[in-house]
């Protein structure tokens, strides 16, 4: 095993590696443009669609829905964004930490 540690980010060649993931769970890939004269990446499955601006997001949005079902949305029982949780910059990078009352 590999004791390397991993760093990954998106680029040109995620964005190909998630094309190819999202056609090996049976997604029907489509691009179209939109309204704003942008670009518009399109996976369908079954009664299922997914937009995106790249198909990394929109791997990233079926992601959300595997992790979270139909009922994706935020729910009242969660960390509020702006109320529960505070952004932090320290140097250079900025992480997310939860307010504890």
């Amino acid at each position: 095993m590999n004791s390397k540690q991993l760093a990954l980010g998106s680029a040109a060649n995620t964005d190909y590696l998630a094309t190819i993931a999202l056609l090996e769970k049976g997604y029907e890939l489509t691009e179209e443009e939109d309204p704003s004269d942008e670009w518009c990446c399109i996976a369908n499955l079954e009664e299922r669609t997914f937009r995106g601006s790249s198909f990394l997001e929109v791997l990233g949005l079926i992601t959300l829905w595997e992790s979270r079902g139909d009922d994706w949305q935020l729910r009242d029982d969660e960390p509020q964004p702006d109320v529960d949780v505070k952004w932090i910059k320290t140097g250079s990078m900025i992480r997310i930490a939860r307010v504890l009352e």
